[in-house]
Parts: C-alpha cells; structure tokens; sequence
C-alpha cells in the first residue's frame, strides 16, 4: 500500500468488558478477534488493497499500539465520545470506511445518533463487529441454610447453593466472611447447574454475630 490508497480506520474497543472469557477457551472477546484477524488472510487482503489505520477507545479514541501490545485497561467506554474523536482524527477525504470492533457496552449511556451522523455526512459507512456469545453469565448464590443460633464453642454448618449460567467446568472461590475478615474460603468446580458447598466454623465469641456469604470476583 501507499499513502494514496484509500484509509481503512479499525478501532478496537479496550474497555474492561472487552476481556471477558465468554468463549471456549482461555481467550477474551478482543484477544480471540485480534489472533484470528492477525492469522487471517482477510488481514493481507485488506493490507494491499487500503492503508489501515488502527485506533483503540474507551472513553476516548487515540491512535492504537502495536496490534501485539493492545489489551483491554479501560474502567468505562464512552462510546459516543469515542466515535466523535474517531471521526475528528481518523477519517478525511481518503478513507473508503471504519469498522468499530466493540461488545457494545457502554458506560455513559448517551445517545448515539449525533456521532454516527458525523460518518455519515463524510459518506464513511460505519461498520460494526460485534464482539461476545448471546450467553448471558451469571452466578447466584440460590439458597442458604444454617442454623440462626447456636451456643459458643459449637461447630456450625453453612449449606449454600451456587446456580450458575455460563460457567460450567470454572473454578471459583466462595467465601464466608465476618466484618471483612475471611472466616472460611473453598474453592469449588461447577460442574452442574447448581452446585452444593458445605462450610463449617466454630464461634468463639458470645452475642449477635453476623456472616456473609459471598462469590469473590
């Protein structure tokens, strides 16, 4: 290519959400679209016939890295902002399109119609590469049971219930905790729907004592 061939902008979405593992394997939503678009012969195809421009964006858009030294940081996306610098700094009269690669998820939750029309008012199509599974995950702690009182000094048993959706075959922590101090930790596998984890601590001291139950991230 030369710098007189049409621009071809690529912006990749680098907000936390884009390192989510929701597909099979190890691989986050923008490391699975960076390996196979680098290994692909769509890269070379579309390397010879346009100059691509590669942008990445969070809460603003920015000239990207290396594509080997990409990965998501972002806290939040701010994808209207984002599209505004992107067709501030990307787009003039040589380039053909952009193609947004995103999850979609945005933080700031403002209308996009404003900054899509900036492309479309150049004639640049904006395209969209959805990245993530229609799988929803989610774990829930179903169900609880324990006894209310016991005397000090006396073993107390801790049943729970962990349902989950999109996470079989993960290890995950559960833990019990007392005013942020860890009492009791497991680790258990998610091998079904519902998987069962019993707990067992003994109180050492008298009064009012409160537990939780939590799933740790």
């Amino acid at each position: 290519t030369s710098e007189h061939d049409p621009n071809l902008l690529i912006a990749f979405d680098v907000s936390e959400s884009m390192g989510i593992e929701d597909y099979d394997g190890p691989s986050s939503r923008l490391n699975r679209f960076l390996r196979e678009f680098e290994s692909s012969k769509l890269h070379e195809d579309l390397a010879e016939k346009y100059r691509l421009r590669f942008f990445e964006f969070d809460t603003e858009a920015r000239e990207a890295r290396p594509l080997d030294q990409i990965s998501p940081r972002g806290h939040h996306t701010d994808l209207r902002r984002s599209l505004e610098e992107l067709a501030q700094k990307g787009v003039d009269a040589n380039t053909i399109a952009a193609v947004l690669v995103t999850d979609g998820a945005d933080n700031a939750g403002k209308d996009l119609f404003g900054a899509t029309e900036l492309f479309a008012r150049r004639g640049v199509p904006l395209l969209v590469v959805g990245m993530g599974t229609e799988e929803v995950k989610d774990l829930e702690i179903a169900s609880i049971s324990t006894r209310r009182i016991v005397r000090m000094n006396t073993t107390v048993v801790v049943r729970a219930k962990i349902k989950q959706n999109g996470f079989r075959h993960r290890l995950i922590p559960v833990e019990i905790t007392r005013a942020g101090e860890v009492v009791s930790r497991k680790e258990i596998s998610l091998k079904n729907e519902i998987t069962t984890v019993e707990f067992e601590f003994t109180p050492t001291e008298e009064g009012l004592l409160r537990y939780k139950l939590e799933l740790p991230p």
